[in-house]
């Protein structure tokens, strides 16, 4: 079913009142607490020292936190956001809540190391082949 929140259609100068907007495709829910949970079971069970987490979400503090200072374990916050949006807007830039408890941070993704970062379209293993999605 459709919604329509308000938005501002100028972002991110803002200069014009929001606007109703329709949603027509909504992003998948309750992910950042399943990252939650494994970044902090598995650093309970000690199944790794150094985890990187790809992502802008400022609710990761907390455990991002707990990781670090509590379970003595590295966390490297990654900003998913590429370098040229970051530069163009303010609001892509890295949380600084995250910044602030990682034990260290990539404030952007270059599109150029991501691109060259892919896998192949097609992999090959002992479970079978994969290809990777057209729209990828």
């Amino acid at each position: 079913m459709p919604q329509y929140p308000l938005a501002y259609t100028d972002y991110p100068r803002c200069s014009r009142p929001p606007q109703r907007v329709q949603v027509e495709r909504t992003e998948e829910k309750g992910s950042d607490v399943n990252l939650a949970t494994l970044l902090l079971y598995d650093a309970s069970v000690n199944d790794y020292n150094r985890a990187i987490v790809i992502s802008n979400d400022s609710d990761l503090k907390l455990v991002i936190d707990i990781v670090v200072n509590k379970l003595r374990k590295d966390v490297i916050v990654v900003n998913p956001n590429t370098t040229n949006k970051v530069k163009k807007y303010k609001g892509c830039r890295i949380s600084r809540d995250l910044k602030n408890v990682a034990t260290s941070y990539i404030s952007s993704i270059n599109t150029s190391v991501l691109a060259s970062s892919q896998f192949p379209p097609i992999i090959t293993d002992s479970q079978g082949t994969f290809r990777k999605p057209p729209s990828w």
